[in-house]
Parts: C-alpha cells; structure tokens; sequence
C-alpha cells in the first residue's frame, strides 16, 4: 500500500477540448544514469503521452539503496501507471493530482520518489503541474 503526500500545490483539471489550432505539446528525451549506477538503470524514470499531451517525471529516492531496493523499480512503476491512469481518465480532460494518486496507491515495488506530471490545456495556454512525494507505507 502507499501513501500519496501533496503538500502547498495548486492543481488544476487538465482539459483538452479547445486546444488553438497550432498549438501542440511536443517532447522528446534521453536518459543517462549517473554512471555508478548505470548496471540498475538509475532512480528515475519518465513518459511521454503524445495523445493527452503529457509529460511526467519521477526523481526515486536513492536512499532505498542502503537497505538493498533499487528505487528505480518504483519510479518505473509509478509512471507506467500514470499513463494507464491518464488513458483511464475522462476522453479529453484529465486531473494530474488524480493522476499521480491511482499511479501511487497501483504501485507495489518498495521505494519512494518525488514526481509531477505536466501537460497543455486547451482552454488555457499554460501548463499545469503536480508534484508530490509517494512512499510505501
């Protein structure tokens, strides 16, 4: 089980229905580990969502290492779930607080990790972020 920890952050719905013609989330990525630990594939992990026009990061927590778990495996998890999370939201609006919950609280790997999700509104022309804390319990 997890627990979801949001601390002084404002989230907003992230809805996609007007979008300006022209205006498009394009993104790209490489992801390098720190090279000591590049044989676990690091503690962090990422995704792109073309389609909800998205964008999530997640920092794992190094920590775990000295009681022998590789944070790295709960970051992945945490993002895989959140694309399944923003594919299971309503078609063209999703909330990334709610987002970042059901990908916390579907987690089972051990590890704990900082992330947020950005993604272009259509109504608004700004980004909108979440970031929380996420911990096994």
């Amino acid at each position: 089980m997890a627990t979801l920890m949001m601390n002084n952050q404002q989230t907003l719905p992230f809805c996609l229905t007007n979008r300006p013609k022209g205006l498009k989330l394009l993104s790209g990525s490489c992801y390098l580990p720190h090279p000591d630990k590049e044989a676990t594939g690091g503690e962090d992990a990422h995704f792109i969502c073309e389609d909800a026009q998205a964008i999530g990061v997640a920092d794992g927590v190094g920590g775990w290492a000295d009681v022998g778990v590789n944070a790295g495996f709960f970051s992945r998890e945490l993002m895989s779930h959140s694309v399944r999370a923003i594919q299971e939201e309503p078609e063209g609006c999703f909330n990334p607080a709610r987002v970042l919950e059901k990908a916390c609280s579907c987690t089972k790997a051990k590890g704990s990790s900082t992330a947020c999700i950005i993604g272009l509104t259509e109504k608004v022309w700004f980004f909108i972020l979440t970031n929380l804390s996420c911990r096994p319990l």
